[in-house]
This record gives C-alpha cells, sequence and structure tokens, in this order.
C-alpha cells in the first residue's frame, strides 16, 4: 500500500507537470515595425499567443486592420506594444501607421494557424 508521503508528492509532481504544460503552450513571438511593413510578415501561432511589436522606426506608429480598425494607437519611437493573437482574428494588418506621414506602401502582417509550412 502507498504511503501518505508519496500520494502527495505524486500529486505535486502530476501539479506541476500540468502546470509547465499549460505554461509552453502560450508564447511571445516577436513582431519589428518598419516604415515599409513587418519583420517577420507572417506568424503560425494559436489563440493564446501575444504578439509583441517592436517599433524600429523614426516616429511613433500605429497598427491596424486592412479596414482601418485600430488595433494599437500608438508605439512611440524605439518602444513596444502587446497584441493577443486572438484580438487579430483573421484579420490582415496593413502596413503601419506613421504619425506625421500617413500610410506607406509596404507589407501586411498575417497570422496564420498551425505550423509553418516549412516546419
Amino acid at each position: 500500500m502507498l504511503s501518505l508521503s508519496t500520494l502527495l508528492k505524486s500529486a505535486a509532481l502530476a501539479s506541476v507537470t500540468a502546470f509547465v504544460a499549460t505554461s509552453v503552450a502560450a508564447q511571445d513571438f516577436t513582431v519589428y515595425v518598419y516604415e515599409k511593413g513587418y519583420f517577420p510578415n507572417i506568424v503560425y501561432a494559436d489563440e493564446a499567443t501575444r504578439l509583441k511589436f517592436v517599433n524600429k522606426t523614426e516616429y511613433t506608429v500605429g497598427v491596424d486592420t486592412e479596414s482601418y480598425t485600430i488595433l494599437i494607437n500608438d508605439i512611440p519611437v524605439g518602444d513596444h506594444a502587446y497584441l493577443n493573437v486572438s484580438t487579430i482574428n483573421g484579420r490582415t494588418i496593413r502596413p503601419p501607421y506613421i504619425f506625421g506621414r500617413g500610410y506607406q506602401t509596404g507589407d501586411n502582417f498575417n497570422v496564420g494557424s498551425g505550423t509553418a509550412p516549412d516546419s
């Protein structure tokens, strides 16, 4: 028969294992914002993922969808902002809005579901 301490140790190990497994599922991806678009311009992620948009321009930038829905109002020069993938909800993000200059011609940003084709 198992002792109480063995059962408690097993339960504690199971709890830690479950916690680690759920912690690994959610992750952050860094997306660099440039005047003409984003790098990378597509991320394969699930709904629990957070995107960290880092402003690499010399201007304050905004991030919005093709239909001009504002997702991040402004990211100051050298700063960053977070956005949950669930907020994007399958919408394409247009090239960044450059405060004082408007929209520039460039690459859109997308989130693909599942794993990257080459992985």
